[in-house]
């Protein structure tokens, strides 16, 4: 049964289901039928890079895997002081089901997309260069970004929280400078106190 996340007019977040009866149980099961092709991504050093490479798994047939690597991508060291993906490590596996689970294609997240490190600055590696760096960079369902002590999520909001969390389902707290609080959608959309 389908689950509806709804602000009330106190801006009270509960859920209802499709009789409108409201509902404690938040809780989403995610199903998938079938094999799906396993990818790690990895970056090696060499004396002068960061390497970036993937190794795809390929299990489609009950009979055989194949395995194929490639590089993606180079870095080189006199830019960047260390690099990594999005889990903080220079190393992540996941599985191609994961893109099916509630992402437009507007913010669908890169598994691939290398954050980079430099003087206690981080920013994303992407086309060959790095982007503007920020004092903080973390990752729940969406890249949250932090600058001169204020948050914003990428290709959402602007950076202009000081308080902002995590999304529950479609909706994340939010607190600005003047103490205004609310609720700012998937969209960008705020929802006042």
């Amino acid at each position: 049964m389908k689950k509806y996340q709804v602000l009330d007019d106190q801006n009270k977040m509960f859920y209802i289901d499709e009789s409108l009866v409201k509902s404690d149980n938040t809780h989403i099961i995610y199903s998938i039928c079938g094999n799906y092709d396993t990818y790690t991504v990895n970056i090696e050093e060499d004396e002068n890079y960061f390497v970036a490479a993937q190794t795809s798994i390929d299990k489609r047939y009950e009979d055989s895997t194949i395995v194929y690597k490639f590089t993606f991508d180079s870095i080189p060291k006199t830019l960047v002081d260390s690099a990594f993906f999005l889990n903080k490590k220079m190393e992540f596996t996941y599985d191609k089901g994961i893109y099916y689970f509630g992402r437009n294609d507007k913010n669908r997240i890169n598994y691939k997309r290398i954050i980079v490190k430099k003087e206690d600055k981080y920013g994303f590696w992407d086309n060959h260069e790095v982007t503007e760096l920020f004092d903080e960079i973390t990752m729940s369902s969406y890249f949250k970004l932090k600058k001169i002590g204020l948050w914003g999520y990428e290709s959402i909001t602007d950076i202009q929280y000081t308080v902002l969390e995590d999304f529950e389902y479609y909706l994340a707290r939010f607190k600005y400078k003047d103490g205004r609080t609310g609720f700012i959608d998937k969209e960008g959309k705020e929802y006042f106190d």
